[in-house]
Protein backbone atom coordinates (compact mmCIF):
# COMPACT_ATOMS: atom_id res chain seq x y z
CA UNK A 1 0.00 0.00 0.00
CA UNK A 2 1.07 3.79 -0.83
CA UNK A 3 0.06 6.65 1.10
CA UNK A 4 0.55 10.35 0.36
CA UNK A 5 0.54 12.58 3.42
CA UNK A 6 -0.26 16.27 2.49
CA UNK A 7 0.65 18.94 4.80
CA UNK A 8 0.28 22.76 4.57
CA UNK A 9 3.69 23.05 5.79
CA UNK A 10 6.26 20.06 6.75
CA UNK A 11 7.52 19.81 8.76
CA UNK A 12 6.17 22.52 11.40
CA UNK A 13 7.63 22.68 15.05
CA UNK A 14 4.14 23.17 16.36
CA UNK A 15 3.05 19.79 14.97
CA UNK A 16 5.86 17.12 15.86
CA UNK A 17 3.19 14.63 16.13
CA UNK A 18 2.63 14.64 12.66
CA UNK A 19 6.32 14.02 12.19
CA UNK A 20 6.43 11.12 15.20
CA UNK A 21 3.26 9.69 13.34
CA UNK A 22 5.17 9.57 9.60
CA UNK A 23 8.60 8.27 11.18
CA UNK A 24 6.54 5.46 13.05
CA UNK A 25 5.08 4.25 9.71
CA UNK A 26 7.77 4.53 7.78
CA UNK A 27 9.50 2.05 10.39
CA UNK A 28 6.57 -0.39 10.04
CA UNK A 29 6.98 -0.71 6.33
CA UNK A 30 4.40 1.94 4.57
CA UNK A 31 5.79 2.99 1.54
CA UNK A 32 4.76 7.05 2.18
CA UNK A 33 4.82 10.29 -0.18
CA UNK A 34 4.92 13.52 2.00
CA UNK A 35 3.98 17.09 0.39
CA UNK A 36 4.18 20.36 1.83
CA UNK A 37 2.00 22.68 -0.06
CA UNK A 38 3.89 25.83 1.41
CA UNK A 39 7.29 26.10 2.51
CA UNK A 40 8.49 23.96 4.57
CA UNK A 41 12.14 21.78 4.03
CA UNK A 42 13.17 19.43 0.65
CA UNK A 43 14.24 16.53 3.78
CA UNK A 44 12.91 15.84 7.02
CA UNK A 45 13.56 13.53 9.94
CA UNK A 46 10.86 11.37 8.03
CA UNK A 47 12.85 11.70 4.45
CA UNK A 48 12.47 13.70 1.71
CA UNK A 49 9.38 15.93 1.08
CA UNK A 50 8.23 17.81 -1.49
CA UNK A 51 7.44 20.99 -1.50
CA UNK A 52 4.59 22.45 -4.31
CA UNK A 53 6.19 24.70 -6.99
CA UNK A 54 4.18 27.59 -8.67
CA UNK A 55 3.48 25.07 -11.45
CA UNK A 56 2.07 22.84 -9.30
CA UNK A 57 0.04 25.42 -7.81
CA UNK A 58 -0.92 26.99 -11.59
CA UNK A 59 -1.58 22.89 -12.41
CA UNK A 60 -4.69 22.85 -9.59
CA UNK A 61 -7.46 25.05 -12.07
CA UNK A 62 -7.24 22.70 -14.87
CA UNK A 63 -6.32 19.55 -12.89
CA UNK A 64 -9.66 20.71 -10.88
CA UNK A 65 -12.05 21.16 -14.67
CA UNK A 66 -10.93 17.84 -15.59
CA UNK A 67 -11.61 15.79 -12.57
CA UNK A 68 -14.99 17.93 -12.74
CA UNK A 69 -15.71 16.88 -15.97
CA UNK A 70 -14.74 13.03 -15.63
CA UNK A 71 -16.07 12.49 -12.25
CA UNK A 72 -18.70 15.28 -11.57
CA UNK A 73 -20.95 13.24 -8.59
CA UNK A 74 -17.74 12.47 -6.96
CA UNK A 75 -16.78 16.13 -7.02
CA UNK A 76 -20.42 17.27 -5.99
CA UNK A 77 -20.06 15.23 -2.85
CA UNK A 78 -16.32 16.59 -1.53
CA UNK A 79 -17.67 20.11 -2.34
CA UNK A 80 -20.83 19.23 -0.50
CA UNK A 81 -18.87 18.00 2.73
CA UNK A 82 -16.42 20.98 2.45
CA UNK A 83 -19.38 23.46 2.54
CA UNK A 84 -21.43 21.90 5.33
CA UNK A 85 -18.43 21.65 7.44
CA UNK A 86 -17.95 24.40 10.53
CA UNK A 87 -14.32 25.37 10.63
CA UNK A 88 -13.06 26.95 14.13
CA UNK A 89 -11.12 29.64 12.80
CA UNK A 90 -10.50 31.24 9.24
CA UNK A 91 -7.01 29.64 9.60
CA UNK A 92 -8.43 26.68 9.72
CA UNK A 93 -11.02 27.64 6.56
CA UNK A 94 -7.64 28.50 4.20
CA UNK A 95 -5.87 25.40 5.45
CA UNK A 96 -8.91 23.00 4.56
CA UNK A 97 -9.81 25.38 1.39
CA UNK A 98 -6.19 24.48 0.20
Amino acid sequence: MRVAYLFTTFPKLSERFFLREVIELKRQGLSLSIYSMIGGSADSEAGPVRCFSLMDWLRIIPESLYWLWVQPAACQTILIHFFRARFGSWTNFGENSL
